[in-house]
């Protein structure tokens, strides 16, 4: 893909790093050359200094030609300009800002934009290592993430059928089970499994 990487601070140039490792065309944008030098020495994707809300900038870094542009500056503002313009002016057909401040994410979110908001996702991240018992993992999908905790059943689940619980309505649903010694399935596929103390079942819910 030809990625366009606007913002080279830390979270751009470990952006464009990876996905330059991957085999991707990756250019980068930043008002400040000095922030080039995040970059690996074997980085071979293009840089420009240059201001990255001005279309002629964007043009010269390549925008026209993008696959996808991701604005990650540590400005929420100039993420969200740069963004419209790529997404609204030139027509990249994926357009992914970092917005930190969680009102204005969801603001954005709710407009259509795909953002990712790293204060919700430490938020998450931390509240979980914080909490001794849990076992939970966060995945994002597009500006959305979804939840998964693995925990041994409790009693009023002991002697139940998996497909007991994925009848159940709520935010909260049962995703899969896993049984030491047998692996791990989905609910879907083991409805008739009478749930046993050993086992660990694994919700799923959306979270933001």
């Amino acid at each position: 893909m030809n990625i366009l990487i606007i913002g080279c601070r830390r979270a751009g140039s470990s952006l464009a790093n990876r996905l330059d490792q991957l085999g991707h065309d990756v250019s980068v944008v930043d008002a400040d050359p000095e922030t080039f030098e995040f970059l690996d020495s074997a980085f071979t994707g293009f840089t420009l200094a240059g201001n990255p809300i001005d279309q002629e900038t964007l043009r010269a870094a390549g925008i026209e030609g993008c696959d996808a542009a991701a604005a990650v500056t540590p400005d929420d503002n100039t993420n969200i300009m740069a963004a419209q313009l790529a997404a609204e002016i030139f027509h990249v057909p994926k357009v992914i800002a970092r917005v930190t401040d969680p009102d204005r994410e969801t603001i954005y979110s709710r407009m259509g934009m795909i953002t990712v908001c790293p204060t919700n996702l430490s938020v998450h991240a931390l509240s979980s290592a914080l909490l001794e018992d849990s076992d939970v993992k966060q995945l994002s999908f597009d500006n959305a993430t979804v939840s998964f905790s693995r925990i041994h059943p409790s009693k009023g689940y002991l002697g139940r059928t998996v497909g007991d619980l994925t009848d159940r309505q709520g935010e909260e649903q049962l995703f899969a089970i896993q049984r030491p010694g047998e692996g791990i399935y989905l609910a879907s596929q083991k409805p008739y499994w009478v749930i046993e103390q050993e086992d660990y079942l694994i919700f799923a819910q959306v979270i933001d």
